[in-house]
């Protein structure tokens, strides 16, 4: 199955303790996969915001139930703002999107805690096998180009790592891992059926026209070919940087490789 709504497998989840973790909430909860659940009085946890301008919108947005944290998740910081906000070991949903070093913060976390669900983002324009990650600096900011995140088969990969199953991606740049614990009667799929399914063949990709300088990379088959189209993109022309030093380098700025 599908689905369309994570609220659709979070009904499937029979031993809740209602306890919810947004890492990069931001402020439009119609856009955010979890919205409902933080709008909702029914659920309570903790929603960490430190841009100053979403902390405020989203204060107003989201249920008196949650805690609202304005400071930066990193790998460093996750697990003594995880104690400091009483994170229940096994929290229902752990949603992040902080356009970065998101794989690092997730494998410091599961070192503690066994999230049921992980909704995690995606650099989804990078198609399998091309395992890509940005590595954690503490100067990491977004630059707004295509330099952020994980591919999906480096999701994968974390997936396989730690007792959980990538079941799909929602919204063409999310991807949904569910604990093995509760994921025996979930359709398990291949990572090219996922991807082709939940990106390339998605209606709803045809929004995301700020990838059109890079779609090419869907068609590459080889894949040696398409990992130094990558490293080439990001080393030498990244130009949809806004910063100042457009260049990135492999295993200091980010990591890659072929699954």
């Amino acid at each position: 199955m599908t689905y369309k709504h994570i609220h659709e497998l979070y009904e499937t989840i029979t031993d809740k303790n209602n306890f919810i973790i947004d890492i990069g909430a931001g402020g439009d909860l119609e856009a955010s996969p979890v919205g409902k659940l933080l709008s909702s009085d029914k659920y309570r946890g903790v929603c960490f915001e430190p841009h100053p301008l979403k902390y405020p919108v989203l204060r107003q947005r989201i249920s008196n139930t949650y805690s609202l944290c304005t400071d930066f998740v990193t790998p460093l910081s996750v697990l003594p703002l995880f104690d400091k906000y009483s994170v229940p070991t096994s929290p229902d949903i752990l949603k992040i999107d902080i356009d970065g070093y998101d794989l690092e913060v997730l494998r410091t976390i599961v070192k503690k805690y066994q999230p049921k669900i992980i909704i995690a983002e995606i650099n989804e324009k990078i198609p399998p096998p091309v395992l890509f990650e940005v590595l954690y600096k503490e100067s990491y900011g977004w630059d707004e180009s295509h330099f952020f995140g994980f591919s999906i088969a480096s999701g994968e990969q974390f997936a396989n790592d730690h007792n959980y199953t990538l079941l799909q991606i929602l919204d063409v740049n999310n991807i949904i891992l569910v604990h093995n614990d509760y994921a025996k009667d979930c359709q398990k799929k291949s990572l090219e059926e996922i991807y082709n399914e939940g990106y390339i063949l998605s209606p709803e990709r045809a929004s995301f026209t700020w990838n059109a300088d890079v779609n090419h990379w869907l068609h590459i088959k080889n894949s040696e070919e398409l990992l130094g189209e990558i490293v080439n993109y990001f080393e030498t022309n990244n130009n949809r940087s806004l910063l100042p030093v457009k260049t990135k380098k492999e295993n200091v700025d980010f990591s890659i490789g072929i699954k």
